[in-house]
């Protein structure tokens, strides 16, 4: 650390990542690496702080793969009626859900995945979540991918 507000950084670049380096010294104007680390950690801090709903973070955190098996796997609604105990069956707009969310600790573990249709897929959200914290996200869940069963 040279001071408060500097600290020295000393890396070794392969010459593909020091030549993007060049490039956007060119691109900003500057002689500076400092000023292009800079502008590169504000943009990718701001990229990756954008705010997501729930179920954007938990389909960009299963891998397509592990999604497709667990979708083949269920082939239908595995929502079980706490009540009836009658099992929900639908083909239409399948997802995938964690049983216990990512936000309260869940992994992408198999047994922790399970397909539920959207609707059902809500209904636990609102139920862990709250429906005013999943109110918020309704006008967001239209635009999600669901995966129907033929």
């Amino acid at each position: 650390m040279l001071n408060e507000d500097h600290s020295r950084l000393t890396t070794d670049l392969p010459a593909q990542t020091r030549a993007k380096l060049e490039r956007l010294k060119e691109l900003l104007g500057t002689q500076s690496s400092a000023e292009v680390l800079d502008e590169a950690f504000t943009a990718l801090l701001a990229k990756l702080e954008t705010k997501e709903t729930p179920r954007e973070t938990a389909a960009k955190s299963v891998a397509k793969k592990l999604r497709r098996y667990v979708i083949q796997r269920a082939q239908t609604c595995e929502y079980v009626d706490p009540v009836t105990g009658q099992r929900c069956n639908s083909t239409h707009n399948l997802q995938v859900d964690h049983i216990i969310p990512k936000a309260k600790g869940g992994t992408n573990a198999l047994n922790n995945l399970r397909c539920l249709c959207r609707q059902h897929n809500m209904h636990a959200a609102e139920q862990i979540f709250g429906r005013a914290h999943m109110d918020h996200f309704r006008t967001v869940r239209d635009q999600q991918r669901s995966y129907v069963v033929h």
